[in-house]
């Protein structure tokens, strides 16, 4: 089954408002360029913003699926695979996002990449949002959100039983 990932209120602030900054930056070099003649430099800045916009966008999440052989988390980008079989628990938690970014994004498209959480350790997060997280310990620690973590968590418990 398939669970979609839908962005909360923060993550749809955060993505609206650097994407409106890079377009308002992105018109005023522009605009500085062409004044002064650089129009190379106006091409270069322009190709940089969409490089900084769309990277993050293809290794956002877009949805989970409890496949037969694990939990995918769809992306543009390569998909990630959670086997089942490598599942030792699974928690409902509700992270505040207080965590150090090691390698992530903190808020464009989302809340993905590798994070630090205290009294949690190392994660590798897969988040539109950042309430109604389930906590993934496998062979290494994953965090998602998907769309009605209640129902979701019943049927992958029911997939880790078999």
């Amino acid at each position: 089954m398939i669970y979609r990932a839908e962005y909360d209120k923060l993550t749809k602030a955060i993505t609206i408002s650097i994407i409106l900054l890079l377009i308002f930056l992105d018109v005023f070099i522009t605009y500085i360029s062409i004044k002064e003649n650089f129009i190379s430099l106006a091409i270069v800045i322009t190709i940089l913003f969409f490089v900084i916009l769309f990277i993050p966008y293809i290794y956002s999440p877009k949805e989970y699926e409890l496949a037969e052989n694990g939990i995918v988390i769809k992306r543009i980008a390569k998909d990630i695979l959670i086997p089942y079989e490598k599942i030792n628990d699974v928690k409902s938690i509700d992270m505040n996002l207080k965590a150090i970014r090691l390698w992530a994004s903190g808020g464009l498209y989302g809340y993905f990449g590798l994070f630090r959480f205290p009294k949690i350790g190392k994660v590798w997060a897969y988040l539109k949002r950042g309430k109604n997280v389930l906590l993934i310990d496998a062979d290494k620690k994953y965090a998602i959100s998907p769309e009605n973590v209640e129902l979701f968590l019943m049927e992958l418990k029911s997939k880790i039983k078999k």
